[in-house]
């Protein structure tokens, strides 16, 4: 199985989003990059992947209407675009969970694995 990495941007009205691909025995590079913006408004999203060519440019349903609808509309869109990676998502509330997604973001060295996955 692929290894895929997920690195998500959110501002108030947009969803910015890289999707970076480790082949076996190779370095993390680019596969896909976008963004979904006017959250809230006129939700649209858009991404390219790593050679610039269009993946995908389309309006969003206006129910788009927070961070949380945008994660979830990526969401399928991922799903959809990697059918062989499996897609984690887990809305956090807790503040632990947040400061851990911290540490890891800001450089934490261990390596994630399944064990690492949020539990319900």
């Amino acid at each position: 199985m692929k290894d895929y990495a997920l690195v998500l941007n959110a501002g108030s009205s947009s969803l910015k989003f890289c999707v970076y691909q480790r082949p076996e025995k190779e370095g993390w590079r680019l596969e896909s990059r976008g963004q979904i913006e006017g959250i809230g408004t006129s939700p649209r999203i858009v991404a390219r992947n790593a050679e610039e060519r269009t993946l995908i440019d389309q309006n969003l349903d206006s129910d788009v209407r927070d961070g949380r609808d945008a994660l979830g509309a990526l969401s399928a869109w991922l799903t959809s675009t990697y059918r062989e990676a499996r897609v984690l998502l887990h809305p956090s509330s807790s503040k632990a969970d947040r400061d851990s997604s911290r540490n890891i973001q800001a450089g934490d060295n261990r390596q994630a694995g399944p064990a690492d996955a949020p539990r319900s």
